[in-house]
Order: structure tokens, then C-alpha cells, then sequence
């Protein structure tokens, strides 16, 4: 029981450690501000207590005030300098975390890429596409399913069901305004050289999502196609259109490299 209990103790710690050395740092920083209060009171008294064992005539210098008070200011001192190591050592862990996991989509996207040339080459291309289009519905429907917000979203620009393979989320919108949608990121993209994927829902009149800032392309990707697929939604009881990228939103999209 104690065994089991320190090992999930300890897999808790090791999976929140950027959390905890964070608020751990932030935590010793702000008591470094109580204990700097503590310590001019005390060095006061010190230097108050020193004066009194000098001639009317001297003065304390800065090197004597120093040898005196120093003492009051090693707390301060500690919290300080382990106080920015835990925030330093936090952030660290978690870039690291960011970059392991942006090394594994970019992996995994280069697998699914050679996946589907292999698909081309042994099934032939209509199938291959058939495939594709049969997993982008599958996808964008279990996004969907997690989703706690399902409502339909009505951008203004057309009544055609839609729904985004990446998110999941449904709205009315056409084709046509899809196009341009993603024919303004394309535009963009090769003038601000990297665009992240909420600016593409803006396009769309669709909200910002949490995942949204974090993704997006990058010009050295290459430009930008539309997969959009036609499918019978079983909610809504019509068929939709599933869009999905032929170039995929990535983590690390404002740095560029060819893929």
C-alpha cells in the first residue's frame, strides 16, 4: 500500500514538476518580499546598536554598515537566488516537453505522409483518396464527440453544414467562402511568413479555440489546399462537408524548416 502510494505520488510529481517548480519559485520570491521587510527592521536595530558604541565624533562607513547587517539578509538572499532556479528549471522542463511533443506529431506526420504514398502505390489513387476521406469524417466526428461544446455555429456565409476535421466544431458556411478563407491564409502567409490556426477560423466567422494559438503553418510549408469531403451527419439528419488540410497545423510552425 505505502509502495503504491509513493509511486503515485511520484508519477504525480514527475507529471506536474514544471507546475510545481513554478509555483514553488513564484512562492519563495513573494516570501522574499515578507522576510526584506524582517530584515531592515533587524538591520536598523543593529546599526542603531553599533552607533551607540561609537565616539560622538565618528560615523559608520559603508564597509561597517555592510559587516554589521549583512547577516539579516541571507534569508532574503536564499529565497531569491532558489526562487529563480525553481521558475528557471520549471520553464526549462517545459520547453522540453513542448519540443519532445512537437518532435512527435512531426513524426507522426511525416508517417502518415509516407503512409499515404504507400496507399497511392499499392491501391491505386481513387482509393487511396476514398480512404482518406473515410478517415478525416471518422476523425472530425470523435473531435466532435469530445468536444463539451456542441453547439452549431452560424457564421453568416452560407447554410451548408460544415464541420472542421481538426476541431470537430459544426457551422453553416459554402464552399466557396471556404476557398477564400483559405485562399486570405495563403495570401498572408506569404507576407507574414508564418499564420497560426485561429486566424483561419476568424476567416470563417468561428471562434478562437484554446489549441488554435498554438498551432498553425508556416510559408515553408507550402501553400495551403482544402480536403473536403461529403458525409451524412446522423445529428443533424443532412449531409455535410468535412474539411480537413492537405498541409497540417503544427506546434512549432513559427520556425522555419522543410518538412
Amino acid at each position: 500500500m505505502i509502495k503504491e502510494t509513493l509511486h503515485a505520488v511520484s508519477k504525480f510529481v514527475n507529471a506536474k514538476s514544471p507546475v510545481l517548480l513554478s509555483a514553488l519559485g513564484v512562492g519563495m520570491l513573494i516570501g522574499a518580499c515578507f522576510t526584506t521587510a524582517t530584515a531592515v527592521t533587524q538591520a536598523e536595530k543593529l546599526l542603531e546598536a553599533r552607533r551607540r558604541l561609537l565616539d560622538d565624533d565618528e560615523e559608520l562607513d559603508t564597509i561597517d554598515k555592510i559587516e554589521t547587517c549583512w547577516t539579516c539578509f541571507i534569508p532574503t538572499f536564499i529565497l531569491v537566488v532558489v526562487g529563480t532556479v525553481c521558475v528557471a528549471v520549471g520553464h526549462k522542463i517545459l520547453n522540453a516537453k513542448y519540443i519532445a511533443a512537437g518532435t512527435a506529431l512531426e513524426l507522426t506526420s511525416r508517417t502518415l505522409e509516407r503512409t499515404n504514398q504507400r496507399m497511392v502505390q499499392e491501391l491505386g489513387e481513387n482509393k487511396a483518396k476514398e480512404i482518406q476521406k473515410a478517415v478525416d469524417t471518422e476523425i472530425a466526428e470523435e473531435q466532435y464527440n469530445r468536444s463539451s461544446d456542441k453547439s452549431l455555429i452560424v457564421t453568416g456565409h452560407g447554410d451548408h453544414l460544415c464541420q472542421d476535421g481538426w476541431t470537430g466544431v459544426k457551422f453553416r458556411s459554402n464552399i466557396e467562402d471556404i476557398k477564400h478563407a483559405i485562399n486570405e491564409i495563403n495570401f498572408r502567409l506569404n507576407t507574414e511568413m508564418f499564420i497560426n490556426l485561429n486566424e483561419f477560423y476568424y476567416e470563417l466567422n468561428l471562434p478562437p479555440t484554446g489549441v488554435g494559438k498554438d498551432l498553425g503553418w508556416n510559408v515553408d510549408y507550402g501553400p495551403i489546399e482544402i480536403r473536403h469531403t461529403t458525409a451524412w451527419d446522423e445529428e443533424y439528419n443532412e449531409p455535410k462537408m468535412v474539411i480537413s488540410y492537405s498541409v497540417e497545423p503544427k506546434l512549432d510552425y513559427q520556425f522555419c524548416h522543410n518538412l
